[in-house]
């Protein structure tokens, strides 16, 4: 893949800088983990945040994995890094497959998992300490409850971070993503990460990944642990609302659901622990503006909504903004794109909140 800037009116080549040395694949290994940002969270599991948690975390009988990873949904990432021409490109799959199967017979052993990521991370920070610095991790211990599941079920995401993406793990990926992996357990795919030099001789990144369209990864993990209307409604039962708040809660769900029926959209249940209800309008069907947790805590999802529709997305999060009291606790709240708020925060505005849902995503 070659790398064009523009010049005035001509378009010249960057320079690649390899990684080379004995410590390359170390190079990339720590290029990703200390920037987080580049990975496609969004893309893959409709996730705002990709948290690295440790580097080189060994497993018992199997060896040492590159990189253990979270994101705010509570999904697991296992991180394999490989340099082209260091070693043989197909020996990656195997050790891949290798530390999942390590994992997957510790999945009894949440406890001592806990005690290994403390050991392993950097200023030895326990699991709810590392989540609790992330910005757009909301709920921590939902986010946890989350990542334990998904540790106890042995459902990981697969990711081969290199520096070239060769013909033969194309093909392996697709094979797979399509043949081998029927219960969609483990979806696997490519993240190419390159290095190029600028004019001024500061270094810049460039990624690309493999399968090229996220999208059906992303159906992947939504299958796997994909909620339903029931799921929703049996938390919702159990939760501890007050009978005047599940009324309202209620009122307003049947509000949405006859909006987007009519607008001819659909309703997802996302697929962690804690069901949420999210209106998925017909102009924006790939992601969700608001959630709905079945706790009573509406989250207003502005930069999922941003990501894939941007113009929707600033129309909405400025008519929120409009509503001077959501705007004061969005101000004072440590993330400024996914805001949680309470039943006693948002009920009070649940007609203006429908009013804008329906101004934004199915008049304009």
């Amino acid at each position: 893949m070659g790398v064009f800037t523009k010049n005035n009116s001509t378009f010249e080549s960057k320079e690649e800088i390899r990684f080379t040395g004995n410590k390359k694949e170390e190079e990339l290994e720590m290029l990703l983990f200390s920037n987080p940002k580049i990975f496609p969270v969004d893309e893959i599991a409709a996730s705002t945040t990709w948290i690295p948690l440790v580097r080189q975390l060994s497993i018992r009988n199997h060896g040492t994995l590159d990189i253990f990873a979270t994101d705010d949904s509570g999904n697991i990432y296992i991180v394999e890094c490989k340099i082209k021409g260091n070693g043989d490109m197909k020996t990656i799959r195997g050790q891949i497959t290798d530390y999942v199967a390590g994992l997957w017979n510790e999945k009894d052993e949440w406890s001592n998992f806990l005690k290994r990521i403390k050991e392993r991370s950097f200023e030895s920070k326990s699991l709810e300490e590392i989540l609790e610095k992330v910005e757009d991790v909301n709920d921590v211990s939902e986010t946890i409850v989350n990542i334990r599941k998904n540790y106890e079920d042995g459902k990981y995401f697969l990711v081969y971070a290199v520096d070239r993406i060769t013909p033969g793990l194309r093909e392996m990926i697709n094979w797979h993503n399509k043949k081998l992996d029927q219960n969609n357990n483990y979806p696997s795919f490519a993240l190419e990460i390159k290095k190029f030099l600028e004019e001024n001789n500061s270094e810049f990144i460039v990624t690309q990944n493999f399968p090229y369209d996220l999208d059906e990864l992303k159906i992947k993990n939504e299958k796997r642990n994909y909620n339903v209307e029931a799921d929703w409604k049996n938390k919702f039962n159990q939760t501890e609302l007050t009978s005047e708040h599940k009324d309202r809660i209620i009122e307003f769900k049947e509000k949405i659901e006859s909006l987007v029926s009519k607008n001819n959209g659909d309703i997802d249940y996302g697929t962690g622990v804690m069901p949420r209800l999210m209106p998925k309008f017909f102009s924006t069907n790939r992601r969700s503006a608001i959630g709905i947790n079945a706790n009573g805590i509406l989250k207003l999802q502005f930069h999922l909504i941003g990501s894939y529709y941007p113009e929707e997305g600033e129309r909405f999060k400025r008519k929120i903004f409009d509503i001077e009291e959501i705007k004061t606790i969005i101000d004072k709240s440590k993330s400024k794109k996914d805001t949680p708020l309470n039943p006693e925060q948002w009920l009070p505005h649940r007609d203006r909140l429908l009013s804008i849902l329906e101004e934004v995503f199915v008049k304009e």
